[in-house]
Order: structure tokens, then sequence, then C-alpha cells
């Protein structure tokens, strides 16, 4: 996923999420899934402002990439088992 804090950054200045999607040629979906994981974590521009974009989208997306990575490591060690 890229541009998470530029989708933060635009919410503030009150953009739509169609209109961010259109700006940042990301689908509607992936908006409303960053608006969605911003709101349960309470997370908004002016707490993100001065972080990197790798900072934000672990804030927000931490345990998701550990389950991404739990599937991958399990994938590997199964196509390993069965060479």
């Amino acid at each position: 996923m890229r541009d998470v804090k530029k989708v933060l950054e635009m919410r503030s200045q009150n953009y739509s999420q169609r209109q961010i999607s259109v700006s940042l040629k990301i689908s509607r979906d992936t908006i409303r899934k960053i608006f969605n994981v911003a709101d349960d974590k309470k997370v908004c521009w002016s707490s993100v402002k001065d972080l990197s974009e790798s900072d934000v989208q672990n804030l927000l997306f931490e345990q998701e990439t550990k389950i991404n990575l739990s599937i991958s490591n399990l994938i590997l060690i199964t196509s390993i088992r069965n060479c």
C-alpha cells in the first residue's frame, strides 16, 4: 500500500473518499480501509505528519503485516519440506 500518509493529509483537508481515490489513483475500497483503520486506532494527520510513510504504514497495519509475513513463512517452510 502506498500514499497512506497522503490519504490522511487529504482527509484532514476535507477531501471526500472519491476525490482522494481519483487524485491518488487508489481504489475507494483501499481509501475506506485506511479511513476505518485510522479511526479505529484514533490516528489523524496531525499525529503522523512528522513520520515517514513506512512508519505510518507500520502504525496502521502492523498486525496485518505480521499476519502476511507469517503466511509467507508458512508457505516457504511448506515448500522447502516438499522438496
